[in-house]
């Protein structure tokens, strides 16, 4: 236990502004990009990447597997490369509302052509509904949601 305060005594002792600063930019990164995530299944898939890594880590660190602890230091870099190839639909998602932040409310606002076609689909869907109920045939109808 006294190794750990001394841990702690040698850390705030090597700390400056430099590295205050270094912490609260990776801070800053990961929060927004946890915000971009959220509300996503990116950000379920993400939970289960980071249990699944923080489990092999002590496992591997608390119990001596050298061929286990050799297999995940080597498959954890990859997994760098592989994050954007299995996220990237939510990053185009993310990056898409960035972009749309940028934009003031007020700009935003829809035009009457926009609510017109907005409820010409309505209507469709309404009817599409009404004739596939006539007729007993289910149906599973997706619209893409822009926030």
């Amino acid at each position: 236990m006294s190794d750990l305060f001394t841990e702690i005594a040698y850390l705030f002792q090597r700390l400056n502004w430099l590295s205050v600063l270094d912490l609260f930019l990776v801070t800053a990164v990961m929060y927004a990009a946890l915000l971009l995530l959220r509300d996503t299944q990116a950000m379920v898939l993400l939970r289960g990447v980071i249990f699944m890594v923080i489990v092999l880590a002590l496992l591997t660190s608390l119990i001596n597997l050298p061929a286990f602890s050799w297999l995940f230091q080597t498959i954890v870099p990859a997994l760098l490369f592989a994050i954007p190839v299995i996220f990237a639909p939510e990053i185009r998602r993310g990056l898409e509302k960035l972009g749309r932040a940028g934009t003031p409310t007020v700009m935003r606002t829809q035009s009457s052509s926009q609510n017109k076609q907005i409820e010409m689909t309505i209507r469709g869907i309404v009817t599409a509904a009404a004739r596939l109920s006539a007729r007993e045939h289910g149906a599973l109808i997706v619209m893409q949601r822009y926030d």
